[in-house]
């Protein structure tokens, strides 16, 4: 999805404040995210433990690998 601002002849600086086109697809956006929201995985758990065994393998290899 492309912003309304995107080859905006109106456009200028800090116009985000006050373009109606934009206020209307923000409010789209912010709703789509409400909704992605509700189904997104909880428990951080996995990621952080993923993250962890990345860490150890980085340990033993040494350096920035």
């Amino acid at each position: 999805m492309t912003q309304p601002c995107h080859k905006c002849p109106d456009r200028c600086q800090n116009c985000h404040a006050r373009c109606e086109k934009y206020a209307a697809f923000r409010a789209e956006l912010d709703k789509q995210r409400e909704y992605n929201k509700q189904f997104q995985f909880i428990d951080p758990m996995p990621h952080s433990h993923e993250m962890e065994k990345k860490n150890r393998r980085r340990k033993y290899k040494g350096g920035n690998q």
